[in-house]
């Protein structure tokens, strides 16, 4: 569908002809591409010249696939550094710097066709995109991803007709959408989807109150599929499950072959000597050699592609240096995603917007952002190629880890991928639609003596020329799309790099700027230096066209002139992979995301906590580390038995574990300007916090907004107090302007987050420990991550294949809060006579008798109730919908007299009283008590009713020493984590900084 400045253009032509503004007459499909084209002066004639399917099918028919031979094509794709050269942006576009130079063809001043030409060769254009297709023919598995790119006529290619009062890829606002009411969603999808605006069931920002778990199923995506049928059975290449399972537990638990060799050899002894209990060897493999065979036999084993190794030659000061690349097409890997039977039905192909009622109370609508599809890139994108395609996105990943420190260091530098369309629910480390592996960069890049300033140019080039093998089969995929079927219709879709999941030396490379001492160190805007603290000001962002026209002026200066110019905006004059693989219409310094990750992890862990380590006096750092050792334990938290001050090496959730607790731990050890370092800090926790919902609203991004300039301000006053503290990095601008854009762009965090990929880190390391550490090792490493990831595929379909429904529904078996590790019946006054002497309360038995009256039975005396029998418990189960993502979660509360020698644990939990009232509770003695038939779970607890905000922490500090009383455990609303009293803080304070705590305290003043 035309957009609408050519629909205006349109009207205004039709009237002067006389016709109607909109004639349905007007346009015309084309029966090959399926673009909409307009009537008027010849647009049916003028598409059918430039008709991309069309041109394809003359060019197939002139030339004929055997004058374009698959092995010349890859040949001239992996020739070291010519080979490059010669596939660069360069020679097909004419452009050295490796950037489209057409200003139509550019994102932000695109035109408003949705085609592409190649350049002005486009019969060598043309003749090179059908040798690809020829290279890249693949099997027909069902469901099938097609080349060369024309449907199957048994296919229905025909797309529902849009009907919505939404123009063309409008996007709605928030007055279009009608008032909602509590509990409901209205989901507008892309116009392109033919499918209309529509109103279900939302489970997202509802209140909690206790005992109350909405009954709908929270999660579309994790029920089961519909069973495809498969020839071979799901354990295939191996004879049983049996011998799946034991290869499975070899390649799952790292074993060396030697071990296996040993184990398999002992169960083939025990067999034959017919030892009672003995297990049966298995029947496919005698040997680790045989059962590396069998997995590479798999069909699971190359569905994403071979790897290839390619050897670069870059020049560095006239000398040729040679480095290895192990690569395998990126389109392979994609499509290989897109063809799993089980992946494919998850699959989500158009963007769309949702829309849930303002949990503030107020008569207003928000939006929420929950997986990619549901950001305004894949909105933007969507409309760019029209309602003949469907938008990929594509997140690539890559970094650097360390899998040896002995001697000289070795690493692995990796480059994953993953598909934005399918939901992150499935797209785990060891989920369906996982990450897969398509590269291994070279790392060891320099000698000794190298000039720092040209090696530090040399392993740009590296890494571009590397990257380049990767993703250059996207450049044709992006531009014409792929076909492939998605419930019986035949689908084109253009894969598209959409994200680029990068700390921030990464960035800067794949953005060919200078970096961090550079005038203009961000890779999204123009930002001077000196001004990354600033946010009162807006900043020109990048773009492709304004770096193509400084590197065009700067290439026809001399040697100095040059790098002065090109400092304008602090870039390389460098070909870029990343542009010459990305759509014309798609900008490269949009596609950075910023994650919590290494920009929250560099602001606390990176500048923060060092600058704190040297500010506190030794003594100090002895009573933090003290407090911390003191902590309660906590689930998902790690404690620190002998403090983290005097750790070197700190993982992500280490630093946000101290971002949390440091200030409780911390307050009152600073010699002088504690409240402003304390706001500081705090301010840092929430936006830590806020970073990774996974969950994002307007109302979420209003508190992020708000806590941003309360950081900035915070950290503005610090800089100035002289004690030594700067907060002018690139990664606090890149936390304090991109962040809120990134994330309603390409939705929350962890559709994206580098920590996805840092997960991915530890098993290098393992496959490193198998190797043999010589001359080779990295080959080692890629067959022991193909045979992990086939033995997982594997393991998938046995799982597929026994599947049955499931969902988070509430049956009438299903709880909220359960008592759990029973002990033995003991009578109540035996109970109440020992809890007592512990807690030195002797008005146990009135308080239980008056709770009884209120609440069990109103004609029972005291004589009676101390005659019964109760079972006393160590646990509780808590299931609570969660603030943030609206999923049922569990909570577990230990009440334990001696946790694992280290004496009593009693867990804290946040308790409603009455209707709308809060309180804070000790859990001291949860027991069953049955009285006519009916079973009663009831707690002794010690209830705090006061607390309040401190203006010095932000935390909430609790003031009473509470009362000891019996309650109802239905009233626990969830597990609470208080921080006790320190020597230098006398007061109880709540550890807050928890997305579903946070939100639900948010209103305590």
């Amino acid at each position: 569908m035309p957009n609408p400045d050519r629909r205006a253009a349109q009207a205004r032509r039709a009237a002067a002809v006389g016709l109607p503004a909109y004639d349905a007459r007007l346009e015309w499909a084309c029966g090959l591409c399926g673009r909409v084209v307009s009537l008027i002066n010849g647009g049916k004639k003028a598409h059918k010249r430039k008709c991309p399917v069309r041109r394809e099918r003359e060019a197939a028919r002139l030339h004929g696939n055997a004058e374009h031979p698959a092995n010349n094509h890859n040949a001239g794709a992996s020739a070291s550094a010519p080979g490059i050269r010669a596939l660069s942006p360069s020679s097909v576009d004419g452009n050295s710097s490796g950037m489209d130079t057409d200003p139509d063809d550019l994102s932000e001043e695109g035109s408003d066709s949705s085609d592409t030409d190649l350049g002005n060769d486009a019969a060598a254009s043309l003749l090179s995109f059908v040798g690809a297709q020829a290279r890249a023919h693949l099997p027909t598995v069902q469901p099938t991803v097609s080349r060369p790119r024309t449907p199957s006529p048994s296919l229905d290619t025909t797309l529902p007709v849009p009907e919505t009062a939404l123009n063309a890829g409008a996007v709605p606002s928030l007055d279009e959408i009608p008032l909602l009411e509590v509990g409901q969603m209205f989901v507008v999808p892309h116009p392109y989807s033919g499918q209309k605006p529509y109103m279900t069931v939302s489970p997202f920002m509802q209140p909690s109150r206790p005992g109350e778990v909405p009954p709908v199923r929270l999660d579309p995506h994790t029920g089961s599929t519909q069973l495809l049928e498969n020839v071979l059975p799901p354990h295939h290449p191996f004879k049983s499950e049996a011998d799946f399972r034991q290869a499975e537990l070899f390649v799952m638990d790292n074993c060396t072959d030697k071990h296996i060799n040993k184990q398999l050899a002992i169960c083939a002894e025990k067999h034959k000597s017919k030892e009672p209990n003995a297990r049966a060897p298995p029947e496919g493999f005698k040997s680790a050699k045989e059962m590396h065979q069998l997995l590479r036999s798999s069909l699971q084993f190359d569905a994403a592609g071979e790897f290839q190794t390619d050897v670069l030659t870059v020049p560095f000061r006239g000398q040729p240096r040679k480095y290895k690349v192990r690569w395998r097409s990126i389109s392979k890997a994609v499509e290989s995603v897109i063809q799993d039977p089980i992946i494919n039905p998850l699959l989500h192909l158009y963007p769309e917007r949702c829309y849930v009622r303002h949990f503030d109370g107020s008569a207003r609508n928000m939006r929420v952002w929950r997986e990619e599809w549901d950001g305004d890139d894949w909105w933007e994108y969507q409309t760019i190629i029209g309602p003949g395609g469907v938008a990929l996105f594509i997140t690539v990943y890559s970094d650097c880890a360390i899998v040896s420190s002995f001697g000289n260091s070795k690493k692995v530098w990796g480059v994953w991928a993953w598909l934005g369309a399918v939901p992150k629910s499935a797209r785990s480390i060891k989920g369906k639609g996982r990450a897969i592996l398509v590269g291994l960069l070279p790392w060891d890049i320099g000698e000794q003596g190298d000039n720092d300033a040209e090696l530090a140019l040399h392993r740009v080039v590296v890494y571009h020329q590397a990257m380049m093998l990767i993703l250059q089969c996207l450049r044709l995929d992006a531009r014409y799309g792929i076909y492939f079927e998605h419930g019986k219709i035949m689908y084109k879709g253009h894969t598209l790099l959409s994200i680029a999941s990068m700390d921030y030396e990464e960035m800067i490379k794949a953005a060919l700027i200078l970096g961090v001492q550079s005038g203009f160190p961000c890779p999204i805007c123009l930002v001077p230096s000196d001004q990354l603290l600033d946010v009162t000001h807006t900043w020109p962002m990048r773009t492709t066209k304004d770096a193509t026209r400084l590197i065009k002026q700067a290439s026809k200066l001399g040697k100095t002139a040059r790098a002065k110019k090109l400092r304008e905006q602090s870039i390389r004059d460098v070909d870029s992979a990343f542009v010459y693989a990305m759509h014309p219409k798609m900008s490269i310094y949009r596609i950075f995301a910023t994650d919590p990750c290494h920009m929250a992890g560099g602001l606390t862990g990176g500048h923060d906590f060092p600058w704190t380590l040297k500010y506190l006096s030794p003594a100090s750092l002895a009573e933090v580390d003290h407090n911390f050792a003191q902590l309660p334990p906590c689930p998902g938290i790690h404690h620190f038995p002998r403090g983290p001050t005097t750790l070197k090496r700190l993982s992500w959730e280490e630093h946000k574990t101290i971002a949390r607790y440091f200030i409780p731990c911390s307050q009152g050890l600073y010699p002088a300007h504690e409240a402003e370092i304390l706001q500081y800090k705090r301010q840092v926790g929430i936006i830590v916090l806020l970073y990774e919902f996974d969950v994002q609203t307007d109302a979420t991004f209003e508190m992020f907004e708000a806590c941003k300039l309360k950081l900035a301000a915070a950290a503005k006053v610090l800089s100035e107090l002289g004690i030594g503290a700067d907060y002018n990095w690139p990664k606090m601008h890149l936390i304090l302007r991109h962040a809120v854009p990134g994330m309603r762009g390409k939705g929350p965090t962890d559709n994206y987050q580098t920590s996805f990929g840092e997960a991915l880190h530890p098993p290098h390391k393992v496959d490193y420990r198998r190797s043999n550490k010589h001359i080779g090792w990295e080959d080692q490493l890629l067959r022991n991550t193909q045979e992990r990831n086939a033995v997982l595929k594997i393991r998938e379909n046995l799982d597929h294949a026994r599947e049955q429904p499931t969902g988070q529904a509430f049956g009438p078996e299903d709880f909220r809060v359960r008592l759990a590790s029973p002990q033995k019946r003991i009578s109540v006054s035996h109970a109440l006579r020992s809890l007592s002497v512990q807690l030195n309360q002797h008005s146990l038995e009135t308080a239980l008798h008056r709770f009884i009256l209120n609440s069990v039975d109103r004609d029972v005396s005291q004589n009676i109730i101390l005659d019964q029998s109760i079972t006393p418990c160590f646990s509780l189960r808590v299931h609570y919908v969660c603030q943030v993502s609206a999923a049922v979660k569990e909570d577990i509360v230990h009440v334990h007299p001696n946790w694992y020698d280290t004496g009593p644990r009693r867990d804290w939990v946040l308790v409603q009283v009455g209707s709308a009232r809060l309180a804070f509770a000790q859990l001291l003695y949860p027991f069953w008590f049955k009285w006519k038939g009916v079973e009663y779970n009831i707690a002794l607890a010690r209830i705090h009713y006061r607390f309040k905000r401190s203006r010095l922490s932000g935390y909430i500090e609790i003031l009473d020493a509470g009362c000891y009383e019996f309650m109802l455990v239905d009233s626990v609303i969830r597990r609470a984590d208080v921080v006790p009293p320190t020597r230098t803080r006398s007061k109880r304070v709540v550890q807050d900084l928890h997305n579903d705590m946070f939100l639900r305290l948010s209103h305590i003043d």
